[in-house]
């Protein structure tokens, strides 16, 4: 704008002299004023105009939050879990784990293994942890006692069809127990109250089928036992041996007793100290009998041989008058004897015995349990 009114301003002056310059000057005439230059006011400047900006996009705003403060950690007491899933490892040990049970017990540990450092500094909180692990020690007792179990039915039964009459108990046994052993390879949390049970179970079907193997051991036993008694009693066993006699007879009364007390296992031990009494005292008297029927019959033929030489001595030379010290034909030497029957010192015992009913065995069982506290 400056130069425009400028250059204005300077055309105007030069118009001015040109007109001034093309009139002759006359003399004695005054010389021209210049005439005063006209300031022109310089025209306002118009405004500036600047172009318009679109605003820039407002950008959200965004509310940063301060970190709240880490909290302070949070110290997990244990004691009281770690108390008992030690406590549940320590009796599987006394029962004999680490010889009988070695790859449960390795299984167990391991998770006990993992957890225990955490759980002793208070890093995590392990009451899930010890439910689960005391029922996988307390587990393994329950094992190695069905296992124990089944051997001792194996035993019994290897050469007796003693087992038939409780097989399917006794598979349902074997079953429950390779289940338990799968289970031992689970980790997983909670699996531990599943291998309890299947532990537990294994255990009850062996030692019912053991219970039952057992009366049927006791029945063949008190009958091998009844047996001896009937031998002893033919050579006189009470008459000759009265003690060990009245030994045997109450061995075999207390196997019955205990037979009555759903004990058949103590019965059996009873009835088979019985029988081995009998058969010793059978056995000696037989050789003495043997002994005595032998002399006896070498008394009678000296006996004989004499009684035939007297008859031919009375005959060859007669003895006419009495001679002492031999006594008349009808003389009574001895004072006439009743043989008392040998038979009533036989001590009387039944052939058999009934079982006891199931109520009774119940009662018996707990009783016992009772009586070992």
């Amino acid at each position: 704008m400056k130069k425009i009114v400028s250059g204005l301003i300077s055309a105007l002056f030069i118009l001015a002299l040109i007109s001034c310059g093309s009139k002759p000057v006359e003399e004695n005439q005054p010389e021209p004023v210049a005439p005063e230059p006209v300031i022109v006011p310089a025209p306002e400047p118009e405004p500036e105009i600047e172009p318009e900006v679109e605003p820039e996009p407002e950008m959200p705003v965004i509310e940063v939050q301060e970190p709240e403060p880490e909290p302070e950690p949070v110290i997990i007491d244990n004691t009281e879990s770690i108390f008992a899933i030690d406590n549940a490892r320590t009796t599987a040990i006394e029962m004999g784990a680490s010889e009988k049970a070695s790859l449960q017990l390795q299984q167990v540990d391991s998770i006990y293994d993992s957890i225990k450092a955490d759980a002793k500094e208070g890093k995590i909180d392990i009451s899930e942890q010890k439910v689960d692990l005391s029922a996988r020690y307390a587990a393994i007792p329950v094992y190695i006692n069905a296992m124990e179990t089944k051997a001792t039915i194996d035993e019994i039964v290897a050469d007796t069809t003693f087992l038939s009459v409780v097989q399917s108990l006794y598979d349902e046994g074997c079953k429950n127990i390779a289940e338990y052993e799968a289970l031992c390879e689970d980790a997983t949390l909670g699996a531990g109250k599943n291998q309890l049970e299947k532990a537990t179970a294994g255990f009850t079907c062996f030692t019912t089928v053991l219970g039952s193997v057992y009366k049927e051991v006791a029945k063949h036993a008190r009958a091998k036992a009844y047996d001896a008694k009937l031998k002893a009693d033919e050579v006189k066993a009470g008459v000759s041996q009265k003690i060990k006699y009245t030994e045997a007879v109450d061995a075999f009364k207390m196997g019955d007793s205990q037979y009555s007390m759903s004990n058949p296992r103590k019965a059996t031990e009873n009835y088979k100290n019985a029988q081995a009494i009998f058969e010793e005292l059978y056995s000696a008297i037989y050789d003495k009998r043997a002994a005595a029927k032998a002399a006896i019959e070498a008394a009678k033929k000296k006996v004989a041989e004499s009684n035939d030489f007297a008859l031919k001595a009375d005959v060859e030379a007669p003895i006419r008058e009495k001679v002492a010290g031999i006594e008349d034909e009808d003389t009574v030497l001895l004072e006439e004897d009743s043989f008392a029957d040998p038979s009533a010192s036989e001590l009387q015992i039944p052939e058999t015995i009934e079982d006891p009913t199931m109520v009774d065995d119940l009662l018996n069982i707990k009783k016992r349990m009772e009586d070992a506290k």
